[in-house]
């Protein structure tokens, strides 16, 4: 029996090491079948983003960036549609290719839980997976930061209890654009292969 599959989406603008501790993390906590890295190619809340790589670049960087890491596959499938890459339509895509007894986890910051419900369709969201939330620093995922949404009790209980027991993660992809723009060191929060990259495609103002 499939033990599931578990999903990360994002911009990944640039891919940094807290990304690697969580992949680590949800290798190890949830067991699943592989995890599929989704960079999104017009993420609907980035969009007027001037600092947004271009999606070919992003996607090579994360297959530097989680190269070394067991069970971990970048999916570029968001690329292929049109128009901004919703979370409700990579999911009805998964679970059409994947079937319907496949469990699907999809890992979510504690800062973007507030968003969540400005996500399109998320009531199927949270039907079509398992929401998996990872702990950012300032961002606890309790019943007071899930207070005041559009979840129902079923929602809430299901969100609450789904976090990984992980050290709240601190590391933010726009200060570390901003480091690389201001041309300070960043040796200690991306893959060395990332870095390497970012530089020979002038990417951030390299």
């Amino acid at each position: 029996m499939t033990r599931g599959v578990c999903l990360f989406g994002g911009a990944f603008n640039p891919p940094h090491l807290d990304h690697s501790a969580i992949l680590r993390a949800a290798w190890t906590r949830l067991a699943p079948d592989e995890i599929r890295v989704l960079p999104a190619a017009a993420h609907p809340f980035k969009a007027a983003d001037a600092d947004m790589a271009p999606f070919a670049a992003r996607a090579e960087l994360c297959r530097l960036a989680f190269a070394e890491l067991p069970g971990v596959v970048i999916d570029e499938r968001e690329a292929l549609r049109p128009g901004p890459s919703y979370t409700v339509d990579t999911l009805r895509e998964l679970r059409r290719a994947l079937g319907a007894a496949t469990p699907l986890y999809w890992l979510l910051g504690s800062d973007n839980l507030p968003q969540l419900t400005h996500w399109r369709e998320h009531h199927e969201i949270l039907r079509l997976c398992t929401v998996v939330t990872y702990p950012r620093t300032d961002h606890p995922c309790d019943a007071q930061a899930l207070a005041g949404l559009d979840l129902d009790e079923a929602e809430r209980h299901a969100i609450l209890a789904h976090v990984l027991p992980v050290p709240p993660l601190s590391l933010s992809a726009s200060a570390i654009r901003r480091r690389l723009r201001a041309g300070q060191p960043v040796d200690d929060l991306l893959h060395p292969a990332v870095l390497a990259r970012i530089r020979a495609l002038h990417l951030y103002g390299t």
